[in-house]
């Protein structure tokens, strides 16, 4: 299972008794926590301003800019992870080095038999090896196997955009006024 896939099983389970408190609501300026009453686990707060969403609370921190309201453009936008991140500030990361990203490559070249023969040992070490090596050791352990390429991508989405993302993803899936909870 991915971190993502985890995510997602995670965020489905934490957040299925969660409601919606709204604070705020003055044109695009608005403010509702959402969380399970009686607990502050998993419990998280979204915010818009104009041109941005910021999700603050348990699930990590994040902010989206785009569009002067950002709902519908989120509603929207959070379907491509690859188009969302690209809103985010580049002080927050989105992506990090990741050894299973390694694995999945090396499987990925196994599984598909284009690696050249002398290769596969190199391979099939980045598969039981990769959990010990550095971003920068997995790209001199598999240079020999991309040569003068472009290296292979070893990043992955990080934990705290993807909790993110799933706490607006369960917003937007919940965000009725018959759903929110006056202050």
């Amino acid at each position: 299972m991915t971190l993502h896939e985890q995510i997602l099983q995670n965020a489905t389970e934490q957040f299925a008794e969660h409601v919606i408190t709204e604070h705020l609501r003055a044109g695009v300026f608005r403010h509702w926590s959402c969380g399970r009453p009686g607990s502050n686990v998993y419990r998280f707060n979204i915010t818009t301003i104009p041109g941005r969403l910021i999700v603050t609370g348990d699930v990590g921190e994040l902010i989206v800019e785009r569009v002067y309201d950002m709902l519908p453009w989120c509603r929207e936008a959070i379907n491509s992870l690859k188009y969302f991140a690209s809103k985010v500030p580049s002080s927050i990361k989105t992506r990090e080095f990741s050894q299973d990203a390694v694995k999945r490559w090396a499987n990925e070249l196994l599984e598909s038999g284009e690696a050249p023969a002398k290769f596969v040992g190199n391979l099939k070490d980045a598969v039981e090896y990769s959990d010990d090596w550095s971003e920068s050791d997995a790209y001199n352990e598999t240079a020999v196997l991309w040569g003068g390429c472009d290296p292979p991508d070893f990043n992955d989405w990080t934990p705290n955009f993807l909790w993110c993302v799933e706490a607006i993803r369960w917003f937007l899936g919940h965000h009725e006024e018959s759903a929110i909870t006056p202050r």
